[in-house]
């Protein structure tokens, strides 16, 4: 079924990832062309990688829309929009959007170790330790 036409438009904010251990977590639009662009850094090597799967698209900083159900929107759309105008569309439908407990659980990337794999949450500070 395609959504109803109601011509807005959107703002892509960010994308959801999930990362092989099955943590999600977003990447701000912004750092992904960043590093789409560049085509180099830690990030643009774990989105090229095996290691993540693209699962969300944030609009306007306000909603997830589920990315599987944007794409079969897209598909489905017999009226030539772009796929930015049906993203808009679909934004506010429940249908399409991420639930508000899953979103709850999106983690961000603090950091990378020497291999590249992710570290997720608030970046660890080290305890320092005198030797005296």
């Amino acid at each position: 079924m395609a959504p109803t036409t109601v011509n807005a438009e959107a703002n892509l904010s960010s994308l959801v990832f999930e990362y092989q251990d099955g943590t999600e977590f977003t990447v701000t639009y912004s750092d992904y062309i960043d590093a789409i662009v560049s085509e180099s850094g830690d990030l643009y090597n774990l989105v090229n990688g095996d290691d993540v799967e693209l699962k969300a698209l944030g609009v306007d900083g306000s909603s997830f829309v589920n990315y599987s159900k944007f794409v079969n929107a897209l598909l489905d759309d017999s009226e030539g929009r772009t796929a930015i105008e049906v993203l808009g569309d679909i934004s506010t439908d429940a249908s399409y959007t991420v639930d508000d407990d899953t979103v709850a659980t999106y983690e961000t990337i603090s950091g990378y170790d020497d291999d590249g794999a992710p570290f997720f949450g608030e970046a660890e500070t080290p305890e320092v330790i005198s030797i005296d």
